[in-house]
């Protein structure tokens, strides 16, 4: 049928042995066909035999597609090892130990499935990695100092899971810059200061990034006196003297340049009312 359409063309490419052509196409499409059914029966960890399922269905019958179990079976071992990939990945993250293969191997016996223990290893090398990431990353950004990584250690240890010391370390110290960014610009409208959360660390024994805590707590500050002389100026009177007594209140705090920010910003904006 192919040929038939394609005999008004006049293309050399086209009469150039279109038989052997379309043969050599058809027979890569089929195996591409059932490789990526079988990968796809792989990945979610059904058994081989789902072949035959595959093989009788509606779909299958419809189309009369030949079969191809070879091509099945070469994308389902891959598949199941992206399954058992997966699996390890989640045994790792959630901080279980490497003896955890075990009882996967027992799974996969009882599901009837083949184990791949180097495929599990693999994800669970990864997932391992992660959880010691996320540990750092929660320290950090909860304001617990990197010294609980000795307790955390040992009660890994304990249960078997190996430690990597340089995950967590990474991780909290990138998150530890937040924190104390996140800290400076909450305090800022919160009535709290430097010296008070200095004491606090120090009496945590945590790290102190001043400058990050400093540069956010002013910063927040800078953006709120601006919007309170935003939204005043739009259609309001000069309300300055009592939002600065509104803000001593309420713990906000008044930077030298809070005058100069509301001015400018209510100028702007009762000008354009």
């Amino acid at each position: 049928e192919r040929k038939d359409f394609c005999e008004g063309y006049d293309s050399v490419t086209v009469k150039a042995d279109p038989a052997a052509n379309y043969a050599a196409g058809w027979a890569q499409g089929n195996w591409d066909y059932w490789s990526g059914l079988g990968e796809v029966d792989g990945r979610s960890g059904l058994p081989l035999h789902s072949f035959d399922s595959r093989a009788a269905s509606a779909e299958v019958r419809k189309k009369m597609t030949p079969l191809n179990q070879p091509a099945y079976v070469a994308g389902w071992n891959t598949g199941l090892s992206s399954y058992w990939n997966s699996i390890g990945k989640r045994d790792g993250t959630a901080g279980r130990p490497a003896a955890q293969k075990d009882g996967a191997r027992n799974a996969a016996a009882a599901q009837g499935l083949r184990f791949d223990e180097a495929a599990w290893l693999s994800g669970w090398q990864l997932g391992n990695r992660t959880y010691w990431q996320d540990a750092g990353f929660q320290d950090a950004r909860n304001g617990v100092p990197d010294s609980a990584l000795a307790r955390r250690a040992a009660a890994a240890r304990g249960a078997g899971v190996q430690v990597q010391e340089d995950a967590y370390r990474q991780a909290w110290n990138d998150e530890i810059f937040n924190y104390w960014k996140q800290l400076g610009a909450r305090d800022a409208v919160s009535g709290k200061d430097f010296a008070m959360r200095r004491a606090e660390a120090w009496q945590k024994g945590l790290r102190i990034q001043e400058s990050e805590y400093r540069q956010a707590w002013e910063g927040r500050l800078t953006e709120y006196w601006s919007k309170l002389g935003h939204d005043d100026g739009y259609g309001q009177p000069y309300l300055l003297e009592r939002r600065i007594a509104e803000a001593q209140r309420s713990g906000v705090f008044v930077l030298p340049s809070t005058r100069t920010l509301y001015d400018q910003a209510w100028a702007a904006e009762n000008a354009r009312y």
